[in-house]
């Protein structure tokens, strides 16, 4: 995994004000990790088994919540690279 890896690396470097900053970037990355499995997966499963009867029923109920989750997944994973980002400038 190179959140760990970065981890590693940035204390055998002698950075031990970074690691925190890789801990929550794991962190989040782990979230947007629960986020796919227990949220959009399931919603993409549940989208191929209603098939292509009526497109825009089945966008009507499908869109907003995939949105909402595929949202929380993108700013998991943009604050796990802004954190990444900061154990390199301390």
């Amino acid at each position: 995994m190179p959140t760990a890896l970065s981890t590693a690396l940035l204390l055998a470097g002698g950075r031990h004000a970074a690691p925190p900053w890789s801990v929550a970037a794991l962190l989040l990355y782990v979230a947007r990790l629960a986020v796919t499995g227990a949220a959009n997966v399931p919603l993409n499963n549940a989208l191929e088994a209603v098939g292509v009867l009526d497109l825009a029923a089945v966008r009507q109920r499908f869109e907003t919540p995939w949105v909402r989750w595929n949202l929380a997944r993108t700013v998991s994973l943009t604050a796990g690279s802004a954190c990444l980002t900061g154990a390199l400038a301390v």
